[in-house]
């Protein structure tokens, strides 16, 4: 990690880096079903997502029986945040887009809108649209970092009117907001101010 981000100046990467090292073995050991609940934990930490998105409860069970996972109240939690880094460092980038795009069908609003943008390839108006959309009620909650965030990615996802030129997107902004960086990247875990998906 760069000093600006040892010194908590910048956002930490995300994943984060030496998962593999720790428990890259534990995770390669999962069974297909208790792995795929491991891949969908990473990305959502919604319980009934999670249940609907894999093969339900007893492979839940199973992936709570590697000690790596457990599911707790209405969410479920890694015994270590490395754990996760760990899964998303085995999951290609294909894999990842396709349990983005199911977990999308899966919620509705601001959370919906990350996940389709993570499973996104390629500009999509839609999709950036409703990225812009979760920005202002981000920034509603005063979640200034997390619409800035949102508002990037939006971009990102607009087709530009020429090659190599994006359309800009201009929503309401209030003093301060493009001061205020994400503290993670637009997928990482949620937290209150910001119910998007973890990338």
């Amino acid at each position: 990690m760069s000093s600006a981000q040892l010194a908590g100046r910048e956002p930490l990467p995300d994943p984060l880096p030496g998962g593999a090292r720790l428990f890259g073995d534990q995770v390669a050991a999962l069974a297909p079903a208790a792995r795929e609940v491991a891949e969908v934990a990473a990305v959502e930490s919604d319980l009934a997502v999670i249940l609907r998105a894999t093969s339900g409860r007893a492979a839940l069970a199973e992936a709570e029986a590697s000690g790596l996972l457990q599911a707790t109240g209405t969410a479920v939690r890694f015994r270590h945040p490395l754990i996760r880094a760990a899964i998303l460092e085995q999951v290609t980038p294909a894999r990842r887009r396709e349990i983005h795009a199911t977990v999308a069908e899966l919620t509705e609003g601001d959370r919906r809108a990350w996940h389709r943008a993570a499973a996104q390839l390629g500009p999509s108006e839609p999709v950036a649209e409703a990225l812009t959309k979760a920005a202002t009620q981000a920034a509603a909650r005063g979640g200034y970092g997390d619409a800035a965030a949102a508002l990037a990615r939006a971009a990102d996802l607009t087709p530009g009117p020429s090659p190599g030129r994006p359309a800009s997107r201009t929503p309401p902004t209030r003093p301060g907001w493009a001061g205020c960086p994400a503290r993670r990247s637009p997928t990482s875990p949620r937290r209150a101010s910001r119910p998007r998906p973890r990338r």
